[in-house]
């Protein structure tokens, strides 16, 4: 075989081998651009319709609950609602979200909307008639707060609940005071001093306290009649409503009554009056000769002093 025909064949084996190899570079392009595009378009999927897909939790607190759920339904986010109180948040809005808001979720997982009920009222027990530990017990274990006051009373014991505001059964928010009146007991009243009044004034001002009177009467040569000598308890002693002061009243001086000496001798006149308890002054009426009793001073049946002077006329 020639040279040039062996050149020749080589050459023509040369480009036959080489022609193959030039087609796979298109094919192999193609496979990369699509396994890309798929990958590209698979990840697209994953994250804006598939499991990846995230949705940021909106703030929807505070707002009525058909805002919020317009606004949960509006980002893409199903929703349940449950509800409890609030003291904070008006009834009828958003107290919270779970998830948090701002949380990325996929759309498939519902958002937990908690509805306010407004604040928790209570009911306000009855604590009347109860000890102020009783009373402050209930009121504390029904979430009440309370406020005390006391003041006396002469029908319920120191110590113990005589009446409350609000009243038992209203219904009130939760933490509410309740006021209680608690008794300190009996007042007790100071006594008067009510020596040298007279008995009318006296019982007059025992009943402008609540107090009563009972009376007792005695002679007496230096305080007028009708005026208080003494009392028992004394001024300034305690007592309570309704209690009896004992007072003493002058009767005045003790008068007796004396006794009639006219027609008798001055003997017997002298120790009939002495032993009235009177004092016997003699008048004699021209020297009293026959020794008789013709008059007396004062006369007989007036009623003066012990020991008052009864002069008598001897003729």
């Amino acid at each position: 075989m020639s040279h040039t025909a062996v050149l020749e064949r080589r050459h023509h084996t040369e480009v036959s081998q080489d022609r193959p190899r030039r087609r796979r570079w298109p094919v192999l392009l193609l496979l990369l651009i699509a396994l890309i595009g798929g990958s590209a378009y698979g990840l697209w999927w994953y994250y804006s319709e598939g499991p990846g897909l995230r949705v940021n939790v909106p703030n929807v607190i505070n707002l009525a609950q058909a805002d919020a759920e317009a606004a949960l339904t509006n980002a893409g986010l199903t929703y349940e609602v449950t509800e409890d109180y609030s003291d904070d948040i008006e009834a009828g809005s958003v107290i919270s979200v779970d998830p948090d808001v701002g949380e990325p979720i996929h759309p498939s997982q519902p958002v937990t909307m908690v509805v306010s009920l407004g604040i928790e009222h209570v009911v306000v027990p009855d604590v009347a008639g109860k000890t102020q530990d009783e009373a402050s017990t209930i009121l504390q274990d029904g979430r009440l707060t309370l406020e005390v006051t006391e003041a006396y009373s002469e029908t319920v014991p120191a110590g113990t609940v005589i009446s409350q505001s609000p009243e038992p059964g209203q219904s009130v928010p939760h933490s509410s005071l309740v006021q209680l009146t608690v008794s300190k007991g009996r007042e007790p009243i100071s006594v008067p001093d009510l020596t040298r009044d007279k008995l009318d004034s006296a019982n007059a001002r025992l009943e402008e306290l609540g107090l009563t009177s009972t009376v007792t009467e005695e002679f007496s040569d230096t305080v007028e009649a009708g005026v208080v000598m003494t009392q028992e308890p004394v001024a300034g002693e305690s007592r309570y409503r309704g209690d009896s002061i004992a007072l003493t009243v002058s009767k005045g001086p003790e008068l007796i009554e004396v006794p009639n000496v006219f027609g008798k001798q001055e003997g017997e006149a002298t120790q009939i009056l002495e032993d009235a308890g009177f004092v016997v002054a003699y008048d004699r009426f021209l020297g009293g000769y026959f020794g008789t009793v013709r008059a007396q001073s004062p006369g007989a049946g007036e009623k003066v002093k012990p020991g008052s002077v009864i002069t008598i006329t001897i003729v």
